[in-house]
């Protein structure tokens, strides 16, 4: 029997011996064990994201697309950047026939308000950043001879726009809960009780918690997080130790969630409770991870520990390792309060 099918891709990662599998067009992460039903499922749901390649005549913003998407550089990133620069790269092939070496400052600018107008002051910012690093990489090829972008700033953040990812009220996190079936509401309780985003949640194996500690290496700076687990959360962990999927967070039908397939589910219960009044606008999965910090410092404690309860110091794995038992003694008395 075949161990994968063709473009999966398999590497066993040197800092803690797990291995991680791929699907390489995509770069969607596959979980599921070799050839099981729920693999063949991921792999097909990668399959259907990939988009037709794009092409075009040397020089062209759409030839050094192609070209970057190829690249070591691009497979290098991670998975959810992967993404997110697969489709704002995607939306810029419509002006794909721009010729690189004469895009001017004013023309950044030009594509950069375009995006604000039509999407937003995020999509804005990033499509900058991908074109700043399509520039680069059309430098070191001969593509390009300076990079206009260095001229042109990020759009700010106006002082009366409602801050992003803000922190959850305690009442839309028991209204969240109440109305949540069980398979948003476990990765939600994961969340507001350990700080960890939304990708590191929904990648959570059963073997990643001992009943006491969840361990676990984020996606986003490759850090190694132990954090306790309170009586509340494991009370709802125990109880999902059930079915044969390896993660702890499953959809309605008991498979592994997708990103995208979590994320609309959690917006369309937002969306219905902020009609009805129940909470407020802004609600987003990430304001968890903001919901905790801000309760730590609220309940005293220094920003040592806060990061170390959000994994924001990147350390060797035997270092993480080592300081285990120092990490539990320490957080333990910041989740029992």
């Amino acid at each position: 029997m075949r161990k994968h099918l063709k473009g999966i891709r398999s590497y066993v990662s040197p800092k803690n011996g797990k291995t991680y599998t791929y699907h390489r067009a995509s770069g969607l992460r596959i979980l599921g064990e070799p050839m099981t039903a729920q693999y063949l499922a991921e792999v097909r749901a990668a399959e259907t994201r990939v988009k037709p390649p794009i092409s075009g005549p040397p020089g062209t913003l759409k030839m050094v697309i192609a070209s970057y998407l190829e690249s070591h550089e691009f497979r290098g990133l991670k998975p959810a950047t992967r993404q997110e620069y697969q489709r704002i790269a995607t939306e810029l092939s419509s002006i794909g026939d721009l010729v690189m070496r004469e895009l001017t400052p004013a023309d950044i600018v030009k594509i950069r308000d375009a995006k604000l107008k039509r999407r937003n002051l995020t999509v804005a910012n990033k499509t900058l950043a991908l074109i700043s690093v399509l520039f680069s990489y059309a430098i070191e090829r001969g593509y390009a001879n300076d990079n206009p972008v260095r001229h042109v700033r990020k759009i700010k953040r106006p002082n009366n726009m409602p801050r992003k990812n803000r922190p959850w009220k305690l009442e839309e996190i028991d209204a969240v809960l109440s109305r949540s079936h069980v398979s948003i509401r476990l990765p939600i309780l994961i969340a507001r009780w350990t700080g960890l985003r939304q990708g590191d949640v929904l990648a959570l194996r059963k073997s990643d918690y001992d009943g006491k500690v969840i361990r676990c290496q984020t996606a986003k700076r490759d850090v190694f997080v132990v954090v306790p687990v309170s009586e509340t959360l494991a009370s709802y962990l125990d109880a999902s130790d059930v079915g044969s999927s390896p993660t702890i967070c499953n959809n309605s039908r008991g498979e592994t969630w997708t990103r995208d397939g979590f994320k609309t589910s959690l917006f369309n219960l937002i969306r219905k409770l902020e009609e009805e009044g129940l909470v407020g606008k802004g609600l987003t999965f990430h304001g968890l991870r903001h919901t905790m910090a801000t309760d730590l410092s609220e309940l005293g404690y220094d920003d040592r520990t806060i990061a170390d309860m959000l994994g924001q110091k990147s350390e060797g794995m035997a270092a993480h390792y080592s300081r285990d038992a120092n990490l539990i003694n320490k957080l333990a008395p910041a989740i029992s309060r």
